[in-house]
């Protein structure tokens, strides 16, 4: 399994890391085997593996998002879209998992000081950090040296084998003025995790419902939501959702190629018809789906591609990341999930009978797409945003 790497010393953007790209490829094709062999009983078992997540995080999978400052690997959009795109073709929970754990890793290595990195890394590498929240506030009281957590949240993605979970909480103040949020990370063994993830799809996700109560928060693992990054490069000044709205497209493009390369293989001894039997593979409107399928595809990455890049390009040349750019890029990730949705949609009609079966590929594929698609960055309300920019109304915000 590959662990050692070189790691970006000058982060820019201005060509891609075409050496480090091949490094991480390689690595994820070295897991392959064990994204493959846990895929159904991450479903089973409705959270990811022990191994699984052992295996991307030896493979240092967990350090794409880090900063290059902590030996990360700081990876613009289009190397980190590379690599989790192919971890999702082998394991669509495990990339969703993947996605997680290293956004939570950058955040905290562009934010917390070098006491709270200590705390959260004493071997110097980072751990599993599951994030999600549900966008709930938790409770924070000031105590010596940190708070005291109190709350509930939801969407605890890859929480079953997180050693870390970074939520967000606000204290009241004595005064009457409006709460402060931080963004705090608690320590997974602290907290209650429900068993209440029952779901269509993304079963191997784990991301469940969770609790705090009274739990200590050191200061150093505390920091206010807006802050400006401690460490890092253009990357970490992007928003909320230029951070996050380009995570998910990768991995639903990953999912999208998966079925294809498998329906193209099946459409060779795939018969179909009762008068005229013919081999899937010489029906005319299957070639005509799986080749737009396939263009619809690579149209999709390189829109989700490029729009990340230029969002870093423009953070870059201006020092921040405009509410245009932010909104457009969520936008862009809804469009691309959309696509992908109905191109599962129409592989399951032509794989017939054997693709609906419990545990199939395309089975699995066709209730993780529908799943992926309800994240509120996904939904509809992404492109009434987007619209509302264009139009330049005067009271055009962010919003979801």
């Amino acid at each position: 399994m590959a662990q050692a790497f070189t790691k970006i010393t000058d982060p820019g953007f201005a060509e891609p890391h075409s050496g480090l790209r091949d490094q991480l490829l390689n690595a994820v094709a070295d897991i392959a085997p064990c994204l493959e062999a846990n895929r159904l009983p991450m479903e089973a078992q409705r959270g990811p593996t022990a191994e699984v997540v052992s295996a991307m995080r030896q493979a240092g999978l967990l350090d794409l998002r880090v900063p290059a400052a902590l030996d990360g690997y700081e990876a613009d959009l289009t190397l980190y879209g590379d690599v989790t795109e192919q971890v999702a073709y082998h394991n669509f929970a495990a990339g969703w998992c993947l996605m997680l754990y290293a956004d939570n890793a950058g955040v905290a290595g562009a934010n917390l000081l070098p006491e709270g990195l200590r705390i959260l890394m004493p071997d110097g590498r980072m751990p599993p950090i599951c994030g999600g929240g549900g966008g709930r506030i938790g409770e924070l009281v000031a105590v010596e040296g940190g708070y005291r957590a109190t709350g509930h949240w939801t969407y605890g993605s890859g929480i079953p084998q997180a050693e870390w979970t970074l939520v967000m909480a606000a204290e009241q103040p004595e005064d009457g003025a409006p709460p402060v949020p931080r963004m705090i990370f608690l320590p997974t063994r602290a907290l209650e995790i429900e068993d209440n993830w029952h779901v269509l799809g993304l079963k191997g996700s784990g991301s469940s419902d969770f609790r705090a109560k009274d739990v200590f928060v050191p200061e150093e693992l505390c920091f206010p939501v807006g802050q400006a990054p401690r460490r890092g490069g253009p990357l970490y000044k992007l928003g909320f959702l230029g951070f996050l709205s380009l995570c998910i497209p990768p991995l639903m493009i990953g999912l999208g190629q998966r079925v294809l390369d498998d329906m193209a293989k099946l459409a060779a001894s795939k018969v179909r018809g009762h008068a005229k039997k013919t081999p899937l593979a010489y029906r005319g409107v299957f070639q005509s789906f799986l080749g737009e399928a396939d263009i619809r595809l690579k149209a999709v990455r390189a829109l989700s591609r490029a729009t990340g890049d230029r969002l870093v390009r423009d953070i870059a040349a201006t020092g921040k990341s405009s509410p245009e750019n932010e909104v457009e890029a969520r936008a862009v990730g809804a469009y691309c999930a959309r696509q992908v949705v109905s191109i599962v949609t129409d592989v399951v009609g032509y794989a017939g009978g054997e693709g609906i079966q419990a545990g199939h590929r395309f089975e699995m594929a066709l209730r993780d797409a529908n799943a992926a698609v309800t994240h509120i960055i996904l939904n509809n309300s992404a492109y009434e945003n987007h619209a509302e920019f264009m139009m330049q109304l005067p009271d055009a915000s962010v919003s979801f």
